[in-house]
């Protein structure tokens, strides 16, 4: 279980921080080729945190926790290539016109900047305001790239059958007080955190009705299951998404 793993203390310096996460990127590729996930035309593709001195620099430390990445399709329509980092596509991307990363980075500048959606300028029109993305860890909870349609079941099972070890060590490591998963507490982990079960400390409700958010507090640290944020939202439930995460971020935060 998750917090059986010995927990890493971060009291440590940006450079031996990384030193440490280059390790776990190296794991992830060397376990995918050793169970025969990779191949000559598909690699993993790990993920953590981009700017080490940004995410211990910041409070409340934030990770995300997601199903799976992506990257190209071959003649064939299968997911191929891989072998890179999201960590490099935050440090180095200045478009970020796809609407997962819009949604988060709206939701943590927001927070970071005690601003609500409407107060905030447009992504597009401020490409800066995605150097929040280095500020925060993001774990997937499978490392090999997918389709953007692939079956929710496949990235479970992948996780509880190959990946369920690296991600525990990442989230032990990265240490959040905050973890926002992307519809995938509920779903693939809960266990993890609540052996016996736990039903929501809280949920957020859009128009009374539609779950955004559900709530739970694990010791001092907070966990967010909360709506995918590639979803496709109205102008109106994407407000309504970022300002629920921040508020709710600020409600609790540890």
């Amino acid at each position: 279980m998750l917090f059986l793993y010995i927990l890493i203390s971060l009291n440590m310096t940006p450079t031996d921080f990384q030193k440490k996460q280059v390790e776990i990127e190296e794991e992830i590729f060397s376990f995918a080729k050793e169970r025969g996930l990779a191949n000559d035309k598909i690699e993993a593709i790990a993920d953590g945190v981009a700017d080490a001195e940004a995410y211990l620099s910041s409070y409340p430390r934030i990770a995300w926790v997601g199903k799976e990445p992506y990257d190209a399709v071959d003649e064939f329509g299968n997911p191929c290539d891989g072998g890179w980092s999201l960590t490099e596509g935050f440090r180095n991307t200045k478009d970020w016109s796809i609407p997962t990363w819009k949604q988060v980075i709206y939701a943590m500048y927001g927070l970071r900047n005690n601003l609500h959606y409407n107060e905030m300028d447009y992504i597009q029109n401020n490409p800066k305001m995605g150097d929040v993305m280095q500020a925060i860890a993001w774990v997937n909870l499978s490392k090999m790239p997918r389709l953007s349609t692939s079956s929710d079941k496949k990235y479970i099972s992948d996780y509880r059958e190959y990946w369920r070890p690296i991600v525990q060590k990442q989230l032990a490591f990265y240490k959040p007080d905050v973890i926002i998963f992307c519809n995938t507490l509920a779903e693939a982990c809960l266990e993890d955190f609540f052996p016996e079960g736990k039903e929501p400390d809280e949920c957020v409700y859009y128009n009374d009705s539609d779950c955004f958010i559900c709530v739970y507090k694990n010791g001092n640290q907070l966990l967010l299951d909360a709506y995918h944020p590639g979803a496709r939202f109205s102008e109106e439930k994407k407000e309504f998404y970022v300002n629920s995460l921040i508020d709710t971020i600020r409600k609790y935060k540890p």
